[in-house]
């Protein structure tokens, strides 16, 4: 049996650093850290997109280059039994009386396909600390892509933004492509209804946001003394 386990990411970091992100987008340079130059002068891609196996195994292998994000930061928890992994690690069928399952970390979305033994095809979003799991013997269950939180350069002071990674191609998109971020609070101005993750951009009507705190409180308890005179 292999697996790793990994306390939940410290919320408070990760998400001050999407707020501030959203509030002053910088234009990125994923494309920088996504080639490299010959003697010749030409350019070339030079990612090599980690394996489904690397994720669930807890490896360090970095994800984008130049940059400290790793395999590692993706999930809370990984596990897989006795099945087996196809020739590039990047599907795992599953065998008799086993399973395999993954909790995304804060910020992190995956979406995989499962095929079953008839050749069936299934896709599956998996978003952040949503538990994934698979028992169904025969079922091969491939890493498809990865959204990752938003993702800074090695020395920090880049920021790369959301990045979609593409498997088993080997290619970066900067964007929402697997679960769409946006304002998920229906009461809100710019409320968005195919957002899946909040990412801390919601605007509300002047009339409110103003309501005072009082107001909702009083409110409250008249609701509740209104209930308990009808329980009566």
């Amino acid at each position: 049996m292999s697996f790793v386990f990994r306390d939940l990411r410290s919320l408070p970091d990760s998400f001050s650093q999407m707020v501030d992100w959203i509030r002053n987008p910088k234009e990125s340079n994923a494309e920088v850290f996504n080639t490299q130059t010959d003697g010749n002068g030409s350019t070339s891609s030079s990612w090599v997109a980690p394996t489904f196996k690397d994720y669930l195994d807890g490896s360090s292998i970095t994800i984008v280059e130049d940059t400290t994000t790793n395999t590692n930061d993706g999930l809370a928890l990984g596990l897989y039994g006795t099945g087996q992994w196809d020739s590039n690690s990047n599907g795992y069928t599953v065998g008799t009386a086993d399973s395999i399952s993954f909790t995304p970390n804060d910020e992190w979305a995956y979406e995989v396909q499962e095929t079953d033994a008839n050749g069936g095809v299934n896709t599956v979003v998996v978003l952040p600390a949503e538990k994934y799991e698979n028992t169904d013997e025969g079922t091969t269950v491939s890493l498809l892509r990865v959204q990752t939180p938003v993702v800074k350069s090695a020395d920090g002071q880049t920021e790369l933004g959301v990045l979609t990674l593409t498997y088993p191609a080997g290619s970066m998109a900067v964007g929402d492509n697997v679960a769409k971020r946006g304002c998920t609070d229906d009461k809100a101005t710019n409320y968005d209804a195919n957002a899946v993750l909040d990412d801390a951009s919601c605007e509300f009507a002047e009339w409110y946001e103003s309501i005072p705190t009082w107001g909702w409180v009083v409110g409250g308890v008249a609701v509740v003394g209104v209930f308990m005179g009808l329980k009566r």
